[in-house]
């Protein structure tokens, strides 16, 4: 998203080092560092003797860290991508979770504003998440909070973000207030201002546009004649000028929108740039002055061009463009233009599913649960300490309790398996059956159609849902249950249970191989993700097709990495 979206990301990793507690280290800056932004190349000389430093000594937290400041000193994205890649490595071989964590949220932001690769940024953010999802940094959750909410809204899913930015505009905003270091102070301060436009933003395009003046009003008043807050103020007026072209009053908007790109042209944002440059087109175009306005509209796929970067917002700046040269017979630029359309589309576009589900499923969806927990915490410690004063009456009561429910959950168990083992005897019968007749009628081509479906069933992992038998199958293959059973038996040579048991192990044990977020995930969570709700049978079913239970296979594959990890660094 450009140099600008970039710094943003900075500070917003920077701040963890320097409150860590644990880190004593960190949270000294050095003079060199505080004027890293006006002397790079000392700051990055600075960043390599670091590295070199805690190579030799071994500590790998301190060579983490110096690879990080590596990252903010580099002009070229690239080398930024490499000493990023560095610092994740350096962090896992550290086995410190704030160091790892921090490693890959930066890791993300380089992927997220210098590459605009949502994928991997986001693969990066939910392994900082996973990591920290119980620590006590509450600047890092809200960090990781603030970037995964651009995310959602590259997405258009500006409620949930709206939500998110709520909390961590609050956050911040009660952190600049506290005594800090000056440096620290100033990220707390743009990291509130950034949130607050933010904000805004999704205000706007949820048409929700009561507050929007106030909050601009705030924003302005707090960082106007403010030169470390020049660049959140051009952000501000972008959205006065906005407003004000809502409202009609054109005048205004265009000297808004104007002053705007001076504060962000300076340091050449190549996100909210063309914003201005669209709704400046806009106004020229509701004002009469259409070639005044197409020469904006161009001005958003020069851009483009330049640097394959695009918000949604803008898109429409192509279909006028477009329907512009058609209406002036200029059939070169109205093929122009519509070519780049289709790549501004696939820009668009681009990730789009694996973003939502993912967002949903593994950041949302958790992050829920997690604030359910911390909020029952309170009534759980007060049960505990009401435990450790009760009589001996009631502990023999709780005993008791926990007995009962031992063997309830054993219980559930041996049913579990009285169910499974129905279920195996249920599709002997039915091939059995077919068997001794009804196989006759199961001609070449049915167990063709059987067969295609089922590959497509596999390749859409359709056997990760819960509760799937062989009639809801069945159905949703538009044959019956007969059928699907013989054809499995035939052909696959297992029955329905065993199939969709293997297809599970399967899958998830491939997860495990090749995605390293997936060894960070409870077991439970493993089978909840392959469809198996229970553990037991999960951690069952698991080792006698593996041969090996699932925590052992992931502590040994861990361990491989970190030999792996180890053998790399030393190679080097």
């Amino acid at each position: 998203m450009g140099k600008f979206y970039f710094l943003i990301g900075i500070l917003f990793f920077e701040l963890p080092r320097a409150q860590s507690k644990d880190h004593s280290d960190n949270q000294i800056f050095s003079k060199d560092f505080q004027h890293s932004q006006k002397n790079a190349d000392r700051t990055l000389e600075i960043a390599k003797g670091k590295i070199r430093t805690a190579k030799k000594k071994k500590k790998y937290a301190h060579m983490a860290n110096g690879y990080q400041d590596a990252v903010f000193s580099s002009h070229s994205k690239e080398v930024k991508l490499k000493y990023a890649d560095s610092a994740v490595v350096a962090a896992l071989l550290s086995k410190n979770d704030h160091v790892i964590a921090n490693a890959f949220l930066l890791r993300g932001k380089v992927y997220h504003y210098s590459f605009r690769q949502y994928k991997d940024a986001l693969d990066d953010y939910i392994m900082a998440f996973d990591i920290t999802r119980y620590s006590a940094d509450a600047y890092l959750q809200n960090d990781l909070s603030y970037h995964i909410s651009i995310l959602k809204c590259n997405l258009g899913y500006f409620e949930s973000a709206y939500r998110d930015l709520q909390k961590t505009t609050a956050f911040f905003k009660r952190n600049q207030q506290t005594k800090r270091h000056q440096k620290v102070h100033l990220q707390n301060v743009k990291a509130y201002y950034n949130s607050l436009h933010q904000m805004i933003v999704c205000l706007r395009h949820l048409r929700d546009l009561k507050p929007i003046d106030s909050l601009i009003g705030v924003g302005l008043d707090q960082t106007q004649n403010r030169l470390e807050l020049q660049l959140e103020y051009g952000l501000f007026l972008k959205e006065q000028g906005i407003e004000q072209f809502r409202k009609k009053n054109m005048d205004s908007a265009i000297r808004s929108l104007k002053r705007s790109l001076e504060y962000l042209s300076v340091d050449d944002d190549l996100t909210w740039e063309p914003v201005n440059y669209f709704h400046i087109g806009q106004i020229y175009l509701a004002s009469g002055e259409q070639h005044r306005a197409i020469g904006y509209f161009q001005k958003i796929d020069s851009v483009f061009q330049k640097h394959h970067q695009i918000l949604p917002g803008v898109r429409e700046s192509y279909e006028l463009l477009i329907n512009y040269y058609k209406a002036q017979n200029d059939v070169k630029k109205e093929l122009y233009y519509t070519r780049q359309l289709l790549k501004v589309d696939r820009v668009l576009s681009q990730d789009v599913n694996y973003l939502s589900s993912t967002i949903h499923r593994r950041y949302d969806t958790a992050r829920s649960v997690l604030e359910k927990e911390t909020s029952e915490r309170p009534a759980e410690i007060a049960l505990v300490v009401c435990l450790i004063l009760a009589s001996a009456s009631i502990i023999v009561i709780v005993i008791r309790k926990m007995r009962n429910e031992k063997k309830a959950k054993n219980d559930h168990w041996i049913l579990e398996n009285k169910i499974l083992d129905n279920a195996v005897i249920a599709a002997e019968k039915i091939d059995q059956q077919l068997s001794e007749g009804e196989g006759s009628i199961l001609n070449e081509e049915t167990s063709d159609n059987i067969l295609a479906k089922l590959k497509i069933f596999e390749e859409a992992t359709g056997f990760t849902e819960q509760g799937l038998t062989l009639h809801k199958l069945a159905s949703r293959l538009e044959t019956n249950s007969n059928y699907l059973s013989h054809v499995i038996n035939q052909y696959k040579g297992m029955n329905f249970c065993r199939y969709i048991g293997e297809l599970r192990i399967k899958y998830i044990t491939e997860k495990l191989e090749n995605d390293k977020t997936y060894l960070s995930y409870k077991i439970e969570y493993l089978g909840h993700e392959c469809g198996i709700s229970s553990r037991t049978n999960f951690s069952n079913l698991f080792r006698e097709i593996n041969g090996i239970r699932p925590k052992d296979f992931i502590k040994n594959r861990l361990r491989k990495i970190r030999d792996d990890e180890e053998a790399l660094k030393i190679n080097k």
